[in-house]
Protein backbone atom coordinates (compact mmCIF):
# COMPACT_ATOMS: atom_id res chain seq x y z
CA UNK A 1 0.00 0.00 0.00
CA UNK A 2 2.98 2.44 0.81
CA UNK A 3 4.57 1.74 -2.35
CA UNK A 4 1.40 2.55 -4.38
CA UNK A 5 1.38 5.76 -2.95
CA UNK A 6 5.01 6.24 -3.11
CA UNK A 7 4.51 5.82 -6.61
CA UNK A 8 1.46 8.64 -7.37
CA UNK A 9 3.19 11.25 -5.55
CA UNK A 10 6.40 10.47 -7.22
CA UNK A 11 4.39 10.99 -10.92
CA UNK A 12 2.49 13.72 -9.34
CA UNK A 13 6.07 15.55 -8.37
CA UNK A 14 7.12 14.71 -11.95
CA UNK A 15 4.54 15.75 -13.76
CA UNK A 16 3.55 18.88 -12.04
CA UNK A 17 5.93 21.03 -12.97
CA UNK A 18 5.55 20.34 -16.62
CA UNK A 19 2.25 20.77 -16.08
CA UNK A 20 2.47 24.40 -14.08
CA UNK A 21 4.87 25.55 -16.68
CA UNK A 22 2.17 25.30 -19.87
CA UNK A 23 1.14 28.81 -19.96
CA UNK A 24 1.73 31.60 -22.67
CA UNK A 25 4.49 34.17 -22.63
CA UNK A 26 3.24 37.34 -24.50
CA UNK A 27 6.12 40.17 -25.05
CA UNK A 28 5.68 42.90 -26.85
CA UNK A 29 8.43 45.77 -27.92
CA UNK A 30 8.60 49.31 -29.20
CA UNK A 31 10.39 49.04 -32.63
CA UNK A 32 8.70 52.32 -33.87
CA UNK A 33 7.13 52.27 -36.29
CA UNK A 34 6.54 49.12 -35.70
CA UNK A 35 5.45 46.64 -32.47
CA UNK A 36 6.55 43.48 -32.48
CA UNK A 37 4.68 40.40 -30.35
CA UNK A 38 6.72 38.06 -29.49
CA UNK A 39 4.68 34.76 -27.97
CA UNK A 40 6.25 31.61 -26.12
CA UNK A 41 5.12 28.78 -24.19
CA UNK A 42 6.50 29.46 -20.35
CA UNK A 43 8.75 26.43 -21.49
CA UNK A 44 10.53 28.65 -24.27
CA UNK A 45 9.22 26.66 -27.16
CA UNK A 46 7.83 29.43 -29.90
CA UNK A 47 3.93 29.35 -30.00
CA UNK A 48 4.05 29.22 -34.21
CA UNK A 49 0.62 30.01 -36.00
CA UNK A 50 -1.33 31.46 -32.91
CA UNK A 51 -3.84 33.57 -33.64
CA UNK A 52 -3.37 37.36 -32.85
CA UNK A 53 -6.12 39.73 -32.25
CA UNK A 54 -5.17 43.29 -31.98
CA UNK A 55 -7.34 46.06 -30.87
CA UNK A 56 -7.46 49.80 -29.72
CA UNK A 57 -9.25 50.47 -26.07
CA UNK A 58 -10.75 54.01 -25.98
CA UNK A 59 -12.85 54.77 -23.07
CA UNK A 60 -13.59 51.36 -21.77
CA UNK A 61 -14.37 50.24 -25.61
CA UNK A 62 -12.39 48.16 -27.71
CA UNK A 63 -12.43 48.22 -31.24
CA UNK A 64 -11.22 46.11 -34.28
CA UNK A 65 -7.83 46.83 -35.63
CA UNK A 66 -6.13 43.73 -37.34
CA UNK A 67 -6.07 39.94 -36.61
CA UNK A 68 -3.32 37.67 -37.84
CA UNK A 69 -1.37 34.76 -36.82
CA UNK A 70 2.10 34.51 -35.00
CA UNK A 71 5.29 33.09 -37.38
CA UNK A 72 7.01 29.89 -37.13
CA UNK A 73 8.89 31.63 -34.37
CA UNK A 74 6.11 32.78 -32.57
CA UNK A 75 6.19 36.49 -33.44
CA UNK A 76 3.73 38.75 -34.73
CA UNK A 77 4.11 42.54 -36.42
CA UNK A 78 1.56 45.36 -36.51
CA UNK A 79 2.04 48.81 -37.59
CA UNK A 80 -0.22 51.21 -35.01
CA UNK A 81 -1.80 54.54 -36.10
CA UNK A 82 -2.77 56.32 -33.24
CA UNK A 83 -1.52 57.50 -29.76
CA UNK A 84 -3.55 55.59 -27.15
CA UNK A 85 -3.61 51.87 -24.95
CA UNK A 86 -3.31 48.87 -27.71
CA UNK A 87 -4.77 45.50 -26.83
CA UNK A 88 -3.00 42.73 -28.48
CA UNK A 89 -4.58 39.05 -27.79
CA UNK A 90 -3.33 35.51 -28.52
CA UNK A 91 -5.31 32.35 -28.77
CA UNK A 92 -3.40 29.69 -29.40
CA UNK A 93 -6.60 27.64 -29.74
CA UNK A 94 -5.80 24.73 -27.58
CA UNK A 95 -7.22 26.62 -24.23
CA UNK A 96 -4.67 28.50 -23.90
CA UNK A 97 -4.76 33.05 -23.92
CA UNK A 98 -3.32 35.77 -23.00
CA UNK A 99 -4.28 39.56 -23.21
CA UNK A 100 -1.74 42.28 -23.19
CA UNK A 101 -1.74 46.18 -23.57
CA UNK A 102 0.49 48.39 -24.24
CA UNK A 103 0.14 52.77 -24.33
CA UNK A 104 1.70 54.40 -26.68
CA UNK A 105 2.29 58.32 -26.67
CA UNK A 106 2.80 60.60 -29.06
CA UNK A 107 7.03 59.70 -28.62
CA UNK A 108 6.57 56.57 -30.32
CA UNK A 109 5.41 58.32 -33.40
CA UNK A 110 7.59 61.00 -33.27
CA UNK A 111 11.38 59.66 -32.40
CA UNK A 112 14.20 61.80 -32.06
CA UNK A 113 16.93 61.15 -34.34
CA UNK A 114 19.63 58.66 -33.59
CA UNK A 115 22.96 60.47 -32.35
CA UNK A 116 25.96 60.50 -34.79
CA UNK A 117 28.45 58.06 -33.56
CA UNK A 118 31.73 59.62 -32.38
CA UNK A 119 35.23 58.68 -32.66
CA UNK A 120 37.63 58.61 -29.69
CA UNK A 121 40.59 57.53 -31.26
CA UNK A 122 42.92 60.56 -33.36
CA UNK A 123 42.98 60.29 -37.11
CA UNK A 124 46.11 59.07 -38.75
CA UNK A 125 47.81 61.39 -41.45
CA UNK A 126 47.10 61.22 -44.51
CA UNK A 127 43.47 59.13 -43.78
CA UNK A 128 40.24 60.95 -43.94
CA UNK A 129 37.75 60.70 -41.35
CA UNK A 130 35.54 58.74 -44.03
CA UNK A 131 37.62 56.17 -44.55
CA UNK A 132 37.64 55.05 -40.55
CA UNK A 133 34.09 55.02 -40.94
CA UNK A 134 34.14 52.93 -43.52
CA UNK A 135 31.91 49.16 -42.32
CA UNK A 136 34.28 46.25 -41.95
CA UNK A 137 33.03 43.65 -43.92
CA UNK A 138 32.71 40.68 -41.86
CA UNK A 139 33.35 37.11 -43.37
CA UNK A 140 30.47 34.56 -43.81
CA UNK A 141 29.78 32.24 -41.60
CA UNK A 142 31.55 28.76 -41.70
CA UNK A 143 29.72 25.93 -43.91
CA UNK A 144 28.04 23.24 -41.08
CA UNK A 145 28.03 19.39 -41.78
CA UNK A 146 24.51 19.35 -42.99
CA UNK A 147 25.51 22.46 -45.60
CA UNK A 148 28.29 20.84 -46.63
CA UNK A 149 26.41 17.57 -47.54
CA UNK A 150 24.10 19.60 -49.05
CA UNK A 151 27.03 20.84 -51.46
CA UNK A 152 28.09 17.59 -52.04
CA UNK A 153 25.15 15.99 -53.28
CA UNK A 154 24.81 18.69 -55.65
CA UNK A 155 27.55 17.54 -57.07
CA UNK A 156 27.47 14.51 -57.21
CA UNK A 157 23.64 14.34 -58.42
CA UNK A 158 24.84 16.69 -61.72
CA UNK A 159 27.93 14.63 -62.73
CA UNK A 160 25.69 11.77 -62.21
CA UNK A 161 23.04 13.23 -64.63
CA UNK A 162 26.16 14.53 -66.92
CA UNK A 163 26.89 11.17 -67.34
CA UNK A 164 23.44 9.87 -67.68
CA UNK A 165 22.93 12.09 -70.39
CA UNK A 166 26.18 11.27 -72.02
CA UNK A 167 25.21 7.83 -72.39
CA UNK A 168 22.30 7.97 -73.26
CA UNK A 169 22.85 9.78 -76.48
CA UNK A 170 25.73 7.24 -76.86
CA UNK A 171 23.72 4.55 -76.67
CA UNK A 172 21.36 6.47 -79.08
CA UNK A 173 23.79 7.29 -81.62
CA UNK A 174 25.55 3.69 -81.38
CA UNK A 175 21.71 2.21 -82.29
CA UNK A 176 21.76 4.92 -85.45
CA UNK A 177 24.66 3.22 -86.44
CA UNK A 178 23.75 -0.30 -86.12
CA UNK A 179 20.01 0.84 -88.33
CA UNK A 180 22.11 1.88 -91.11
CA UNK A 181 24.24 -0.68 -91.47
CA UNK A 182 21.58 -3.08 -91.38
CA UNK A 183 20.05 -1.00 -94.01
CA UNK A 184 22.80 -1.43 -96.46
Amino acid sequence: MIRKVMIIVLVFLVSAPVLWGHGIKVTLEKRPPFIVVKTTYHGGSALANAGVTVGFAFKGEKTGFQKGNTDKNGTFCFYPDKTGTWVVTVDDGMGHKKKTEITLNQDFFNPSPPSLPTSTSPSTPGKSPSAESKIEKKAPPPITKSEWCCYMLKIVLGVVLILGITFILHRFSKRQETSKKNKK
